[in-house]
This record gives C-alpha cells, structure tokens and sequence, in this order.
C-alpha cells in the first residue's frame, strides 16, 4: 500500500504537460464545488443557493509541481509556461465577465503564482506589489499553521522570481514598443519635410 502511494505521489509530480486547458469532468475535482459551494455557487445545478439562475463552471487544468524553491533547471522554465498560460486562462474568463476560482492542493504558491502573473501582466502591477497584495489576502481570508512569511503564500522563491521575471520582460516590451512607436513617427516627419508640395514642385519645374 505505502509503495502504491508511492507512486500515485510520483504520478502527480510528473503529471504530463497535458495540455494544458483541458476540460475535466466535474467528478475530478470535488474540492472546486466545495469551494463555490462556500461562495454561494451550486456547480451541479448552475444555479446560485438562492435559487437565480447562474453560469455552469467550467474547470481547466494546468498541471506542475511545486518543487518548493528547489525546481531543476527545466522545472523552473515549465513552471513558468504554466504560470503564464494560467494568467492567460484567468484574463480571458475576466474578460468574459465571469468570476474566477484558482486553486492548487495548499492554495499557497501555485495558485498565488498564476494570480500575481494575472495581476503583473493584465493589470498593470509590480511583481513586489502583486507579491504583498496575494499575502495580505491570504492572511485575511485564511487561517493555518505556518500561514505568516516566510512561510505562507508565495514562498516559493523560485515562483517569486518568476513573477519578478515577467515584470522585467513586461517593461522591456513596453519600452521596445514605445521605442518603435517614436522612431515610426519620426521618419514619418521626416518624410513629411523632405517631400515638397506639388503646387510647390510644379511652379519649379514652370519656373
């Protein structure tokens, strides 16, 4: 039996890449309906406990694992991908309107991850700030042993430098697309200077 769980245990941690937004049954993860059962969502009947009709849930799944700060090389950059394409999975249920539960197996560095990339890269925050403000609500929201810094959430360092990576790349693109935008607008002008009019052209060539 021990060896058994073993290898259930090494079967999540090498979850495949499984790509990556698949759909899941509702039965596969029973603790999603817990939670929207706490906020007042019943997912089964798509109808909210007061009895108004409300949206069906619809469940994704990015599978990687939380190395707590000790990921390999490959590790870090897969986590990074999946960081990335949660964020995107969140901005586009936003964009949709709909309301959005992320969740991991602690609710700790994986989920907290894939909502400070949301906040850096959608909404305009540092990674630092993205960082406190997933703390503060954790502390707030939730209650467990090691709960404050530096356990608690987001103390992976390695998902926190990944946070602080995609805020750098975030700026950097944003510089080279104004850089772009200025000199596009520059020849532009010189264009415009260096053309002479054609009433002007033609006086000349009259002239």
């Amino acid at each position: 039996r021990e060896h058994r769980t073993r290898l259930r245990r090494l079967a999540r941690r090498l979850a495949p890449p499984a790509h990556l937004a698949a759909p899941l049954g509702r039965q596969r993860d029973r603790a999603v309906g817990r939670q929207l059962r706490r906020r007042g969502l019943d997912r089964s009947a798509a109808k909210l406990q007061d009895g108004r009709e409300a949206a069906r849930a619809d469940d994704y799944a990015i599978m990687f694992a939380d190395g707590q700060g000790s990921e390999t090389a490959a590790g870090v950059a897969f986590a990074k991908r999946c960081i990335l394409e949660g964020a995107e999975c969140v901005a586009a249920a936003v964009a949709a309107g709909k309301s959005v539960l992320v969740h991991c197996a602690w609710g700790q560095n994986r989920s907290c991850a894939i909502c400070c990339a949301f906040a850096v890269l959608h909404r305009s925050m540092s990674a630092n700030e993205a960082i406190d403000y997933v703390r503060e609500r954790n502390i707030a929201e939730r209650s467990y042993a090691g709960q404050q810094p530096p356990g608690g959430a987001m103390h992976n360092r390695v998902f926190r430098e990944i946070i602080r990576e995609l805020e750098r790349e975030r700026d950097a693109e944003a510089e080279e697309t104004a850089e772009t935008a200025e000199e596009a607008a520059a020849r532009e002008a010189a264009a415009g200077t260096a053309a002479p009019h054609p009433r002007a052209a033609h006086e000349d060539e009259g002239g």
